[in-house]
């Protein structure tokens, strides 16, 4: 079957289904559509028991719907995973349709962190969710924080190979949505969450690591924090979040750090709202200590702790013995305040 006919026969069938697990955390929002289209490259690979493929990379052109099938940028592979793990790359082109520029606009590297088979997972290829791990140049991409790749046609490898290292190349096309941080937090907060009047915002830091809980015999009670900040994921650390070895006179444990002005802020929780059973609350919490002067966060007033994901403590104590350690993998993002002048 020819690929034109090919692609309107799967076109028909490449409904995308609803799971939550596809959409970035709360604070993103999408900013840019494009269209994919290129091949996904498998390789044939020992498996546990046989022979079969495995994706080796994926390249593909890519383009503006808005525009008129004019080349936009590029999908591809980096040979090596960056220093957070991710492979799979955009890039835009300086000037669309001019394939020849010296260097991308800008360009930004992930990594998968969900995956839902699509509707008719033997024809086409899998729904993601990426996280972003890396960028490069000051264009759109730039500013990119998840990317969603929805509504896959082909892609599928052949469900059995025969030869080790013989590799396919499968036509494809699919549309990846690009995703970047808000720069302050939703009018829908919950009321409980909101700073007090009088103060505005400062700055919002992303963070990506691990609460740490330890067993104390009944439950899994939270220990320490260990994450880092950066101003959109995939962005250089910029400082970390830990809780100090020791509450200081005001109560405050949980502490955030910046390392350039270096400066500190320590605080304590006034108030928390679940969001749901699979993410850590959402907080308001008060400075009780600072270091570094006054520049950066030595004049935070409020921390928002917002749109979490994971970080959950384990669910079940069965096993569980006095003093085990868990580290919970989360993402959330920090809004600072200070008092208004």
């Amino acid at each position: 079957m020819a690929w034109s006919s090919l692609y309107l026969f799967l076109l028909s069938l490449a409904a995308v289904p609803q799971n939550r697990s596809l959409n970035p955390p709360a604070g993103n929002s999408p900013f840019l559509k494009l269209i994919g289209s290129g091949v996904q490259v498998y390789r044939c690979e020992e498996n546990t028991d046989d022979l079969g493929y495995q994706l080796i990379f994926a390249e593909a052109d890519l383009f503006n719907p808005d525009t008129g099938g004019i080349t936009a940028g590029y999908h591809y592979f980096l040979p090596r995973p960056d220093g957070r793990g991710g492979k799979p790359t955009w890039s835009l082109l300086p000037t669309p349709g001019k394939s020849g520029s010296t260097s991308p606009s800008s360009t930004a590297t992930f990594k998968v962190i969900a995956t839902v088979p699509s509707k008719h997972q033997k024809l086409n290829i899998a729904n993601l969710l990426l996280r972003a791990t890396s960028h490069s140049g000051d264009g759109p991409l730039s500013q990119a924080s998840y990317v969603q790749r929805l509504h896959s046609i082909g892609g599928v490898p052949p469900s059995c190979c025969c030869e080790l290292g013989e590799a396919v190349k499968i036509p494809y096309q699919s549309e990846y949505i690009f995703w970047t941080q808000n720069n302050s937090a939703l009018p829908s907060l919950p009321a409980q969450l909101g700073a007090p009047s009088g103060n505005i915002l400062l700055v919002s830091y992303f963070a990506e690591g691990f609460q740490i809980y330890k067993f104390n015999g009944s439950s899994w009670a939270i220990q320490n924090v260990s994450a880092t900040l950066s101003s959109l994921p995939g962005s250089s650390v910029l400082g970390r979040h830990y809780f100090a070895r020791e509450k200081d006179v005001n109560g405050g444990q949980p502490s955030w750090e910046i390392y350039e002005p270096k400066s500190r802020v320590t605080a304590r929780t006034l108030q928390m709202a679940p969001v749901d059973s699979t993410s850590i609350p959402w907080l308001l919490n008060k400075a009780t200590s600072w270091a570094g002067g006054k520049c950066m966060l030595g004049s935070v007033s409020y921390v928002q702790r917002l749109y979490t994901s994971g970080g959950t403590p384990p669910s079940s104590m069965v096993g569980a013995k006095v003093g085990d350690m868990h580290r919970s993998e989360y993402t959330g993002i920090y809004v600072f305040y200070v008092p208004q002048q």
